[in-house]
């Protein structure tokens, strides 16, 4: 017996050390992966941002060029492009060409026309006789100096022949897939184009057969997809594995990148792994993203592994000092209180240890009531030293931290674990995450101690909340985007059915806004977008909902109609309110906007379907010639 009890006090107090290690190291790695995980879900999100901004910079000047030459101005396309190229941005750009299509009776007085121009035995490569052709005519490099390698039959590629002809019955920029590409004779790969249609000035090309009419050639955008992808990431894809895939399918055939061309699969370097789309138009682009292990560097490496090993060099420390104590009880005095200096000192350094790592330690009496805090609670907490246990918990999150507690208590739970907000005497709430478990209990099973760690994560907290909200905002205009949009949609739609209420959707765009991009300039263009938004909240109820799209459509959700009139009156209001002149850097701009309406359930019964109904109704509106609202009549407009 005397020999069992010698040896209980020892295991206890290592066992308590080991515990309270147990706990630091669980807190401290669950921490460290949720910053590690943070910091990629940034890194990562970043990365799609880059490249698909560099997507849509390169169609928005394929589009100004393609308006340029649509005003009759064809002739002077090239000195159009040229002044622009060296500072549009366009990373990875290997060529910008302009490529006529030329039928096989045509090609004659095409070749001698060319051959004039440029004084040189222009041809058409690979040579042969083919019902199409689509030879470049002119090419610019990305400093907008013109190329000399000319001729090259873009329809001779079956692939670049499918984008071209996609662009065409599109009428606008259209993206490819991997493709093997030339510039100045030498070979680059992969790579891959964006193509836009350039149609007969005057002539309409809204429909399909239209623009397969009055088609005159193309402007293709070539780039290397490895320069494409160096000059936008840079450094920021040094700890990245990225993946970009044509299609869902990954094979040498439809991978972009890496740009090695290996048909051999990639694999997950960690556990971190983003997944995401690039789209242009009706191509998407699959993006999976991968930390490297050299990816950890960036966060430093994981502070639970130094608090283990020391909390076990503790509980080893802490094991020998009470064998001794125990061994040594008819010691002298001074003996027994030299070693509880020792004990004391050893716990010290313990709760030194974990505090040094940013977490505060508390310790719950139950027998008495009382908790004593350590110092690190106390300004986790905003409060002066030692008033940690006179925060209060926020009235939402209280019912949760109880039901946590009590559970731990009655032994339901093994360990108490919530994350909840505390306010202290500075008046702001912070986010801590408390983690505690009974360490002894009477023989009635009741709790009498419990310990615990409190860690502050109220940046974390931040920073998810932060990219929550980026995720479904505009950047632009600071409205919903689509996914909110359609969400609330979606709401509304239940509730209208519900309540058997009547709903609008309408569809505004404004009128020959490339007009302003083109005289103002697209600075000119981002503000008045985002002045016309302010103007479209300010005008409906705050039950409503505006949304930006992207481009110059914006679409609005009126939801709870008294009748069908309340739909026109508030579409004529947003029509006068729009009408009035926008002052933007000491101009005046005046716009015409083409709003198309749907009501739920006269029209339509679903979101697509509703919103379809209200596009085509603007659509309607844009061809009676603008600056008016057109309502869709059964799904039609």
């Amino acid at each position: 017996m005397l020999h069992f009890r010698s040896f209980a006090l020892p295991a206890v107090a290592s066992l308590l050390t080991l515990v309270f290690t147990g706990f630091a190291w669980h807190q401290l790695h669950g921490d460290y992966l949720s910053r590690r995980e943070a910091t990629f879900s940034h890194l990562a999100n970043e990365t799609q941002n880059l490249l698909q901004q560099q997507l849509d910079r390169s169609a928005r000047l394929l589009r100004s060029a393609q308006a340029h030459y649509a005003s009759g101005n064809g002739n002077t396309l090239a000195s159009f492009l040229a002044p622009q190229l060296p500072t549009a941005g366009l990373n990875g750009l290997e060529s910008l060409s302009i490529s006529p299509l030329v039928t096989l009776e045509q090609r004659d007085n095409f070749l001698a026309s060319q051959r004039q121009k440029t004084g040189s035995g222009f041809d058409i490569s690979p040579a042969g006789e083919r019902p199409l052709y689509a030879p470049v005519s002119l090419a610019l490099n990305a400093q907008g100096a013109r190329l000399t390698q000319l001729g090259q039959d873009l329809f001779a590629d079956p692939e670049q022949q499918r984008i071209l002809t996609l662009a065409r019955d599109a009428g606008s920029p259209s993206l490819s897939g991997s493709l093997t590409l030339r510039a100045d004779g030498s070979e680059f790969k992969p790579g891959f184009i964006i193509a836009s249609p350039l149609f007969t000035p005057g002539e309409p090309a809204l429909s399909v057969a239209e623009r397969r009419t009055h088609l005159q050639a193309w402007l293709v955008a070539a780039f290397s997809m490895r320069e494409w992808l160096h000059e936008t990431l840079g450094q920021k894809a040094d700890d990245l594995e990225l993946l970009i895939t044509d299609g869902a399918q990954n094979s040498a055939e439809t991978r972009l990148s890496p740009a090695s061309g290996s048909s051999a699969p990639v694999a997950v370097a960690t556990d971190l792994s983003y997944s995401g789309e690039l789209r242009l138009g009706e191509r998407i682009w699959p993006l999976q993203i991968n930390a490297l292990p050299t990816f950890n560097s960036r966060i430093g490496g994981d502070p639970a592994k130094p608090v283990a090993l020391l909390g076990a060099v503790l509980a080893a420390l802490l094991f020998y000092l009470c064998m001794h104590l125990s061994a040594g009880r008819r010691r002298s005095s001074n003996e027994v209180e030299r070693l509880q200096d020792a004990l004391q000192e050893a716990e010290e350094r313990w709760r030194f240890a974990l505090e040094g790592s940013g977490d505060g330690v508390w310790d719950w009496d139950l027998k008495s009531g009382q908790i004593s805090f350590s110092p690190r609670c106390d300004e986790i907490l905003g409060v002066s030293a030692g008033q940690a246990a006179k925060a209060i918990i926020h009235p939402e999150d209280e019912s949760q931290e109880r039901a946590a507690m009590q559970a731990c208590l009655d032994g339901k739970s093994s360990q108490y674990l919530s994350e909840h907000r505390m306010q202290g005497e500075d008046g702001q709430w912070h986010w801590v995450a408390a983690r505690g478990m009974v360490v002894a209990r009477t023989f009635t099973g009741a709790a009498a101690r419990m310990i615990g760690t409190m860690s502050d994560i109220t940046e974390r907290k931040t920073a998810s909340e932060r990219l929550q909200g980026m995720a479904q905002v505009d950047a632009q205009t600071g409205l919903p985007n689509r996914t909110l949009f359609f969400d609330r949609l979606q709401q509304a739609l239940r509730m209208a059915k519900r309540k058997r209420e009547t709903l609008a959707l309408l569809c505004v765009d404004v009128d020959n806004f490339r007009s302003v991009n083109e005289n103002f300039g697209q600075a000119v263009g981002n503000k008045l977008l985002r002045e016309i938004a302010e103007r479209l909240s300010c005008t409906i109820r705050d039950s409503d909902t505006v949304s930006h799209f992207g481009s110059d459509d914006f679409t609005l959700l009126l939801s709870t109609l008294a009748s069908d009139e309340d739909a026109h009156l508030v579409t004529h209001k947003l029509h006068a309110a729009l009408s009035q002149d926008f002052v933007i850097n000491n101009r005046h701009i005046s716009i015409t906007v083409s709003i198309g309406a749907a009501l739920f359930p006269q029209h339509a019964r679903s979101a697509e379907t509703l919103l379809n109904s209200a596009q085509r109704a603007m659509q309607q509106a844009r061809k009676a010639g603008g600056n008016t609202v057109c309502f869709s009549l059964t799904g039609k407009s």
